[in-house]
């Protein structure tokens, strides 16, 4: 399989509750309360950072490509994301030993910061995200819930988007994506052009993504 990342790991708990306004943060699984309006802005940072390092799945997919990030996807989350920095990396998987068949790849974007609300952020940001395009994606497949084993909660889909240069064609890109109190992160994959929507397999990619999570979330230590 081809994957693009863009997203990041973490092991946040997905909930949090902002001290100094005693309001509960949104939680990405939909539960907990949420603050009417725009969130108060919290001064304490979030148990992790995400880092992007050269490799990653045990050094199987190369980092092709570390663009200047999005800040324009930072200014657009700033009403959920205390302090947004926006991330991004592309990797490139092993050559496949058929000629006919693309090198898998990764791609990691997101923002990372404080989130006073990761239901909105994520929401938001994938909304962002599907309009980039010349022609904007859409979700053919999803999105569900998907929890990997040991791992945490994801949200994952299938999505769909039309190229019209030169020639016209479609592709697909499987993609699981967390929020928590430190970071909102899509991890993207590709798959081949041939490949039907439905037969893409979500559980085995959230697994992927699970993985990279933990890969790239760096723990804060506590201050004492």
């Amino acid at each position: 399989m081809t994957v693009s990342v863009l997203t990041a790991c973490g092991s946040g708990s997905g909930s949090g509750t902002g001290t100094g306004t005693g309001n509960p943060i949104d939680r990405a699984d939909g539960q907990g309360g949420r603050v009417a309006g725009k969130p108060q802005a919290v001064s304490q940072p979030g148990p992790y950072r995400v880092v992007l390092p050269p490799t990653l799945l045990k050094g199987k997919y190369k980092e092709t490509e570390h663009a200047e990030p999005d800040q324009a996807l930072a200014r657009g989350l700033s009403d959920w994301v205390d302090n947004p920095v926006p991330v991004f990396a592309a990797y490139e998987g092993p050559a496949s030993p058929d000629k006919n068949k693309a090198t898998d790849l990764l791609t990691v974007t997101g923002v990372q910061g404080f989130v006073l609300s990761p239901v909105q952020a994520r929401t938001h940001m994938l909304d962002m995200l599907d309009r980039r395009w010349e022609f904007p994606q859409k979700t053919v497949v999803g999105p569900r819930a998907i929890t990997p084993s040991g791992g945490e909660p994801l949200s994952c889909r299938v999505t769909e988007r039309r190229h019209e240069a030169g020639q016209s064609f479609i592709s697909l890109e499987p993609e699981c994506t967390w929020a928590d109190e430190s970071a909102v992160i899509a991890v993207a994959g590709s798959v081949d052009f041939d490949t039907p929507p439905a037969s893409i397999n979500l559980d085995t990619f959230a697994a992927t993504v699970a993985t990279i999570r933990n890969e790239v979330s760096k723990r804060i230590a506590a201050k004492p």
